[in-house]
This record gives structure tokens, sequence and C-alpha cells, in this order.
């Protein structure tokens, strides 16, 4: 438990922990195609129980690659370019367009962040619910992008970070407003009441034509919104039939 932000050093047990298990004398007595299955299932399994709730530094996850790419055209826990018969990019590639299907360690970390996302909206009665996430806001931007929000009564979507003005983010109409705009964080309810959110615009910040430009088209959006008191909100994965 920590209340402040990790640093490469906190993470240090755990490329102890993958590297105590690359076995140089065995991992050379292997053959390729096992030492693919144990970068898979032994080491890859260990960086991901750590994703699961950390995000870990880019730095992190590059030796973790350093020491997955070694064992596996090598044998140990070191190898040079010349034994790399493949690239590592090629590497993590699905086996269905040419790689050897390596998990990608950053891409996957992502993806398991986003979840945390996800679980925020389908279960908010969890334990760690509104302690904060993994998250950051490159992660938030693809989730937004990824997912839509369907608004009742506006009382747990955000009227700027949630994706729920016809799919969009209203700080992603209004960039510059959203910039100027205090109560960032507040419910697409609370914004909408007697168009709270626009007395949280800092008039005195609008200094350009491309400011009036956003917040009419804003506006106009905004006017044809009407909450449903009896219906909450709720979201869709846009990328799957069924939305989940």
């Amino acid at each position: 438990m920590s209340v402040k932000r990790l640093k490469r050093i906190h993470f240090q047990p755990l490329e102890d922990k993958i590297a105590a298990q690359l076995t140089p004398w065995m991992g050379k007595h292997v053959a390729a195609p096992g030492r693919m299955v144990l970068v898979k299932s032994v080491i890859t399994a260990i960086a991901i129980y750590y994703m699961t709730a950390l995000n870990l530094p880019v730095e992190v996850l590059k030796k973790i690659d350093a020491l997955r790419r070694a064992y596996l055209w090598a044998g140990c826990d070191k190898v040079t370019g010349g034994k790399c018969k493949v690239n590592w990019a090629q590497v993590c590639m699905p086996k269905l367009h040419g790689g050897l299907g390596i998990l990608n360690l950053g891409k996957f970390a992502a993806a398991l962040r986003l979840r945390w996302l996800w679980f925020n909206w389908q279960d908010p009665l969890k334990p760690w619910s509104g302690l904060g996430t993994p998250c950051d806001n490159n992660d938030r931007n693809i989730f937004a992008s990824a997912s839509k929000v369907l608004v009742g009564d506006g009382l747990r979507a955000t009227f700027w970070e949630s994706a729920w003005l016809d799919g969009i983010r209203p700080k992603d109409i209004a960039p510059k407003i959203y910039d100027i705009s205090n109560k960032k964080n507040c419910s697409v309810h609370k914004a909408l009441l007697n168009g709270y959110w626009i007395s949280q615009v800092k008039v005195a910040s609008i200094t350009s034509s491309e400011h009036i430009a956003q917040f009419a088209a804003l506006w106009e959006r905004l006017t044809h919104i009407q909450l449903n008191p009896d219906m909450q909100d709720s979201i869709t994965w846009k990328f799957t039939a069924d939305g989940h």
C-alpha cells in the first residue's frame, strides 16, 4: 500500500521474481517451442498478475520484455540482437497475422486498466469504488472512444468526461470551453440544471472566436437533451454485439 506514486525502484522485486524463473542451464536444454510456452505461461503470467492492479512504468515493461526476449531466443536472461530471429513487435503479433502470439505487455496492460473504468460503471458498489484507478488520461481517452453512455437521470454520467452526447464527450466537442471551465467532474444532471455548466465557464478567459464557436456548438447540442428521472444512466461497449 502506498499513498504516493510508485517509482521504478518499487518494481525491482517484480523484475527479480521474473529473472529468478529464467534458469540458464535449464533454458539451454529446452527447445524453442518449450521456451515459448514458458514465456507465455510463467513469465508473462507473473507480469499480468501485477498489471491487474498497478500501472507499471514503461521502463519496467521494457525490462520484462528484455527478459522474455532473451529467454525465448537464447534460454538465458540476456541476449544480443544477432540471436533474435524476428523483431519483438512481430513476435507479439497474433499467430493469425504471422506472430507467435506472445502478449504485447504495453497494449495488454492498457486493456486491463480499461476494466477498472468499466467496472466503475457496471458495479459502483465494489469496495475500491471511489478510491481512484491506475488509469491515466490516455486510458480514459481510449475508454471514451470505445464506449457510449446512455443518459437517463444524468446522476452517474459526468458532464465533461463521459461520452454521453451522441457517443461523444462534451470536452471533445468544445475542448477550449472545457479548459476554461470549473467543476469539471460534475454530473450531467447538475450541469444541465438551470444551465449550471454555463455558470462555470470563466467568461474572462474567452479570448477568441474559436471559444465562441465551440460554446455555440455545444450549447446547440444540449438544447435537445431531456433527462429521464425514471431511468438510470448506463454504458455500452461499441465493439461488441451485446454492448458488453
